[in-house]
């Protein structure tokens, strides 16, 4: 029974673009928060430059260079990750006009899609070591 319930729901295209839908919305949320957290930590910390930096000669001032190249690759990889899903839409799109996706969602918008979760996730990572790095310079510096 269990598995009938499942086949429905699989078969049921506007449940399936509904999910798609919400998946949509969840990135876009998420690119949005993660762009301008990445930004406003970089904008922050190089507008308080002069009180944040006590020594140019400091031995911590690299956690510093290295909280701000991490938010660097972090905003790179964000803008990728929006070109890339881009592409994806089309490339749904161009699929879904070949009859490719009436019977099969697996390769929906490949390779497109897993290159958009793969910049999410190391634009994520890079965020939280940019993050770390200043928090640490900061309170060392202290």
């Amino acid at each position: 029974m269990g598995n009938k319930k499942k086949e429905k729901y699989f078969h049921d295209e506007k449940y399936r673009w509904h999910v798609s839908d919400n998946i949509l919305i969840s990135q876009n949320s998420f690119d949005k928060v993660l762009l301008a957290l990445s930004s406003g930590a970089l904008g922050i910390s190089l507008t308080l430059i002069d009180s944040l930096v006590i020594s140019l000669a400091s031995q911590y001032k690299y956690f510093l260079i290295v909280s701000w190249i991490s938010w660097v690759l972090s905003l790179i990889l964000l803008l990728f990750s929006h070109m890339n899903s881009v592409k994806a839409w089309e490339k749904t799109l161009d699929q879904y006009d070949e009859g490719i996706l009436l019977n099969c969602y697996d390769n929906i918008g490949e390779p497109y899609n897993s290159r958009v979760g793969y910049c999410n996730k190391s634009g994520f990572l890079f965020f939280i070591i940019g993050t770390i790095c200043f928090i640490t310079y900061v309170i060392i510096s202290l």
